[in-house]
């Protein structure tokens, strides 16, 4: 028999399954309500006959829900099953109405990026954005060295529900690639985000630090150092030295601040104390710490003082220069900045009267007097400057002579040469040995051992172009004084045929002539002229001396000029043209007519 069904129950969600607490879904006039986050309650509309509740745990096996009656069933949301109501109307078979199923799922979680990594900690975390209709019990992240971690590995636990949480990583080994997995846990189970991989960085060491030896020293000033060879792996952030009376200095003391990174620096260390010990370290510091480089010393000297310095007695004395000097024993223990020589006409000259100013440095030095008076008395006094001031040396006094005679000439140094009358020609009877063109415009030249007391033997040696201050032309006066000039290949034959050439040897090139006459020129030799045998200087070396004598002459030949050879062991004359004009010779002076 059929009964009319007044009534079909309608209370169902999508699919069947009650969504998460709080929510609320009306279908066919119908209502299935989750109020708060511990019931359900399943909700019958309008119906005839008598509804019972009815549950279970696989939907085929149906049991009448105990103690419960009306038109609502309430249920603990924590239990998974499968409800429904049955309604029967007198001997009608029951009508069951469709099936409400409360389904829990796992949680929904994404795994965070990884930072703040050092070599031993990290930070990681998730975001569990649904809990899967059952509370979320507990959250963190996993950490494995494979690319599968698990709870049943190494886990944070932070917390619990939904929402965004972080994860301190601890214990991490360094320069080590880990495994991050973000969980959560309800009780349905565990759900695991995405696996994030990162590397700890290398294990951080102190810095590798040498230190340099303390150079520049002065009673209260020196300089240090030292080298970086390596960061640690990490910046270093300050490095410098450390200074102290003691062996063993540290940051704690007296230290300089000198940049920051590997690699060399220096240390200005000032506000010494003279003649004392110190110890000096160098130092670098990085996130892991300070480390030094071994201990050095050193001793400050003495106070500074004033120089030592002896005067030299004046030498090549000039009715208008002369030659000076003096010794410069000890600087006092402060840099010589200048040094000279002060002249005067009273008995006590200084640095605020006329001085000559010759370099710097201890040691010995010469010192050029010009423009002084004939016959006159002069007092001469060393001087030594430092930072502490200036000493002076004992003074010394000579006399010029009255003024020169015509048989000599001076050059713009004060140098003065004898001179000597063959035939009708006026030569200087000595090398030139001037430093300056006529212009007083400073000129290169070389001296023998690069000593200037050799000059006044030798002379001084001069390449062609300078020997003719840039000049091509014959006769030109080159760096001779004024009134005189360079002599011309001609006048060198007029000089040797004076002294017994003939004009046929004298024409001949490239060859040694005139028996007899070389030997009358060189040193001692009857024609006043005493030239040396001062060999020749080729790109600053000097060669033969002793051996062979070289003079330029005013005349070129091709891309060559002309000059006179004299030897120790031949009594002729050299006439040759075969020598660049790059090497340096002699230089013989004649008089204009």
């Amino acid at each position: 028999m059929q009964q009319r069904i007044y009534h079909i129950l309608l209370f169902f969600l999508m699919a069947g399954i009650i969504p998460a607490a709080g929510q609320e879904l009306r279908k066919g006039g119908s209502v299935i309500s989750l109020e708060g986050d511990s019931l359900v309650r399943l909700v019958l509309g309008e119906y005839r006959g008598v509804a019972v509740w009815q549950e279970s745990t696989d939907s085929l096996t149906w049991v009448t829900a105990a103690g419960i009656s009306g038109d609502t069933l309430t249920v603990n949301p924590l239990r998974e099953g499968y409800f429904r109501a049955e309604v029967t109307e007198g001997t009608c078979l029951p009508v069951g109405s469709q099936t409400a199923r409360i389904l829990f799922t796992l949680p929904r979680i994404a795994t965070a990026e990884v930072t703040d990594i050092t070599e031993t900690t990290a930070l990681c975390g998730g975001i569990v954005s649904s809990d899967g209709g059952a509370p979320v019990t507990a959250r963190g992240v996993c950490l494995s060295l494979r690319e599968n971690a698990s709870v049943t590995g190494t886990c944070t636990t932070d917390g619990s529900g939904t929402g965004g949480f972080f994860s301190l990583l601890t214990g991490l080994i360094p320069d080590t690639v880990y495994y991050a997995q973000a969980y959560a846990q309800n009780s349905k189970g565990i759900a695991y985000g995405a696996v994030v991989s990162f590397r700890t960085p290398p294990e951080i060491r102190l810095p590798e630090v040498a230190t340099w030896e303390v150079m520049d020293i002065t009673a209260t000033t020196a300089t240090g150092g030292g080298y970086i060879f390596s960061d640690g792996g990490a910046p270093v952030t300050a490095r410098g030295v450390c200074l102290s009376l003691r062996k063993n200095p540290s940051v704690t003391g007296t230290c300089t601040t000198d940049g920051s990174g590997t690699g060399g620096f220096f240390s200005l260390l000032t506000g010494l104390i003279p003649d004392t010990v110190y110890y000096a370290q160098a130092y670098a510091r990085n996130s892991k710490g300070i480390a030094y480089g071994a201990v050095v010393s050193f001793r400050t000297p003495p106070e500074i003082r004033l120089p030592e310095v002896a005067t030299w007695e004046v030498m090549d004395i000039t009715a208008t220069t002369a030659t000076g000097g003096g010794y410069i024993f000890s600087d006092g223990g402060a840099p010589v900045t200048a040094r000279g020589v002060c002249l005067s006409l009273r008995k006590n000259p200084s640095v605020t009267g006329t001085c000559t100013t010759d370099g710097s440095g201890t040691g010995g030095f010469f010192s050029l007097l010009t423009g002084l008076i004939p016959d006159t008395v002069y007092y001469a006094q060393a001087y030594a400057r430092n930072s502490k001031g200036i000493a002076y040396g004992a003074v010394v006094s000579f006399r010029t002579p009255p003024a020169e005679d015509p048989n000599s000439v001076t050059d713009i140094d004060g140098n003065v040469y004898p001179v000597v009358k063959i035939g009708d020609q006026e030569w200087m009877a000595r090398n030139l040995r001037v430093t300056k063109a006529p212009d007083g415009t400073p000129i290169s030249s070389y001296v023998v051992g690069n000593d200037p007391g050799n000059a006044l033997i030798y002379g001084r040696h001069y390449t062609w172009d300078v020997a003719m201050n840039g000049s091509a032309e014959e006769s030109a006066q080159g760096i001779c004084p004024d009134g005189w000039h360079l002599p011309s290949d001609e006048e060198f034959k007029i000089l040797e045929m004076a002294l017994g050439m003939t004009r046929q040897e004298a024409d001949q090139s490239n060859a040694w002539r005139g028996t007899g006459v070389g030997t009358q020129m060189k040193e001692g030799g009857s024609s006043g002229l005493d030239i040396p045998i001062a060999g020749m200087c080729v790109g600053g070396s000097f060669l033969y001396v002793g051996q062979s004598g070289y003079i330029y002459s005013s005349t070129e030949a091709g891309s060559y000029a002309w000059r006179r050879c004299l030897s120790t062991n031949a009594s002729t004359v050299g006439r040759w043209n075969t020598f660049p004009k790059s090497y340096a010779f002699s230089v013989r002076c004649l008089k204009n007519n």
